[in-house]
């Protein structure tokens, strides 16, 4: 989901963390969403890192290690025949005409189009879509009309969302449908000066970013003032608003994830060596860094904390890279203590996991402890760790509710399995979530 913002400002810095998670279950099919997630990671030793320019922060969804994406290398998908009301016979009054299907076909393109990327997408005929959900059909939907009263109650601010459905036990999406809030928001194919300098929102724009959701991509930061421009400009940046083009083009962050995701050829396998710090206090640090030593990793190579649960994994922001080092910032807000598995990934089967290989100790004071494979004492050592550790309960700046007008949902509203218009699943369908009771 994107959220609208207007103009970019001043780069203050801003801290902190939005996040109301909620369960519901119905016919078999659990649900999760994940809500308003507004995080900056601002220290200064973060800072400097991030001036390497192997720093990427692209996040794949991800859980207990393990990514979400199609199992397949052609994925179809269906447009609305009703299209968006803002256009008429395939055009949006201004300009030279371009319609929905064409915005949303160059969208989809550009995720097929990264070198070294092997996934593409075919459209089926537009049909009269009432309504999405569960149903083994990938739509793409303007909705006119009650956009708050849709069952994923999605805010007036939000310009776009996208759902997707997985199975459990491989997290293989089986379902993805994106939904365009045309009750809200003028939407255009910009290519007129009118356009450029109007409040209509650009459908390839918008699209582009949800096509991301749509294959398996979370936001590349949800810092609103975020002060590192390669993660600004970046499709996968979480917010949005009228006028905006320049997220049509894919930049680097976005085609690492998708490169990791769906690589045309397999990678070797990253080896994790050690781990340091490996032991870090949660009531002194909201996030830390980590460094990350071994063998084979790549620009693209992911770092996560799988979590057991549903929660989702915390994947890291890769501050730096080389073949045999990865300084990876984690953030740590709302974890409890316990031991998390490290994952290293250098495509979504090409993976390296060490068991409990970090640990948030809940004793006062700092904790610092390494990792080194091999070390006969559990996995946990003694020696000082290096890393940089962020202050807990930083500063907080106030947002006015200006600041954002739109996507405050975390674009991807997380590996949804929807409860409206949800069939109970057939012996020969993929096995999806059994059903679990709200905490």
């Amino acid at each position: 989901m994107l959220a609208d913002i207007p103009r970019r400002a001043h780069p203050n810095r801003i801290q902190g963390i939005l996040e109301a998670p909620f369960q519901e279950h119905a016919k078999g099919v659990w649900m999760r969403v994940l809500r308003g997630t507004l995080v900056g990671i601002l220290s200064g030793c973060a800072s400097i890192f991030l001036a390497s320019d192997d720093a990427h922060a692209f996040k794949i969804v991800s859980f207990n290690g393990k990514f979400t994406r199609f199992n397949t290398k052609t994925v179809s998908y269906v447009v609305d025949r009703s299209g968006s009301d803002n256009f008429e016979n395939g055009c949006d009054g201004s300009g030279s005409c371009l319609s929905e299907r064409e915005a949303v076909r160059t969208s989809f393109d550009s995720w097929t189009n990264i070198p070294g990327v092997d996934i593409t997408f075919v459209e089926d005929e537009p049909r009269s879509i009432k309504a999405t959900g569960y149903d083994n059909v990938n739509t793409v939907k303007w909705i006119e009309r009650a956009w708050r009263e849709l069952p994923f109650s999605p805010p007036s601010s939000a310009l776009a969302v996208t759902i997707s459905t997985y199975t459990t036990d491989d997290m293989v999406i089986v379902d993805s449908d994106t939904h365009f809030n045309g009750e809200d928001f003028q939407w255009c194919a910009i290519n007129s000066p009118e356009e450029e300098n109007g409040d209509c929102v650009d459908i390839q724009n918008i699209a582009t970013h949800e096509f991301g959701h749509f294959i398996g991509l979370d936001h590349s930061s949800e810092n609103i003032f975020e002060p590192e421009s390669k993660l600004y400009l970046a499709t996968m940046f979480f917010a949005s608003g009228p006028r905006e083009t320049f997220r049509r083009l894919l930049k680097e962050d976005d085609q690492a994830a998708a490169l990791n995701l769906y690589p045309t050829e397999d990678p070797n396998e990253p080896l994790i060596e050690s781990i340091s710090p490996n032991v870090v206090n949660p009531a002194t640090t909201s996030a830390t860094a980590v460094r990350i030593v071994g063998q084979n990793f790549l620009n693209h190579s992911a770092a996560m904390l799988a979590t057991r649960g549903d929660r989702g994994d915390v994947v890291g922001r890769v501050i730096s890279v080389s073949e045999n080092e990865m300084n990876v910032v984690f953030d740590l807000y709302g974890l409890p203590s316990g031991g998390y598995d490290v994952v290293v990934a250098n495509a979504f089967d090409r993976t390296d996991r060490v068991e409990e290989g970090f640990r948030l100790s809940g004793n006062s004071g700092n904790v610092d402890g390494s990792y080194t494979s091999g070390d006969g004492n559990g996995g946990f050592g003694s020696s000082g760790g290096g890393g940089c550790d962020i202050p807990a309960q930083p500063d907080q700046a106030g947002v006015p509710g200006s600041a954002i007008l739109a996507l405050l949902l975390p674009l991807i509203l997380i590996g949804l399995a929807r409860f409206y218009l949800s069939p109970e699943p057939r012996s020969s369908e993929p096995r999806l979530a059994a059903k679990k009771e709200p905490k």
